[in-house]
């Protein structure tokens, strides 16, 4: 097998596997920054229990945070809207690892697409000559 096949056939993986990350890219939903907590909190009466013993404390209150103009930002939320938070969330990790597979792809593949390139100018160069 000569040197340009084996180039063009690792460029032939690579794209296959690029095109495996866009089909997962194109069946990914909506997406959406932050994280889902439970919390227990002490509220503001001074004379209730909360204060004084932890497992008395209110709750527990589902928040969403995310980071708005460099600030973090809590919100309570309902049961239903942290369902769908999450699977939001997790389409965000998703799409972050998909891009980052496709980052070292694109990485470990550029030195193979730049040879051929290379040569592949070299020889119209050549036949241009002729």
């Amino acid at each position: 097998m000569s040197r340009d096949n084996r180039l063009q056939n690792r460029i032939a993986v690579s794209l296959a596997k690029q095109r495996r990350l866009k089909e997962e890219l194109r069946r990914l939903g909506f997406i959406m920054s932050g994280s889902i907590s439970r919390r227990r909190i002490a509220c503001g009466n001074r004379t209730c229990a909360c204060r004084k013993d932890p497992a008395a404390r209110h709750g527990p209150y589902i928040y969403w945070t995310t980071k708005k103009r460099g600030k973090t930002v809590a919100r309570l939320i309902k049961n239903e809207e942290a369902e769908l938070c999450r699977e939001w969330i997790e389409n965000r990790k998703r799409l972050e690892k998909v891009v980052g597979q496709w980052i070292r792809l694109s990485e470990r593949t550029f030195g193979t697409a730049l040879r051929l390139r290379v040569r592949s100018a070299r020889k119209y160069k050549k036949e241009a000559r002729r």
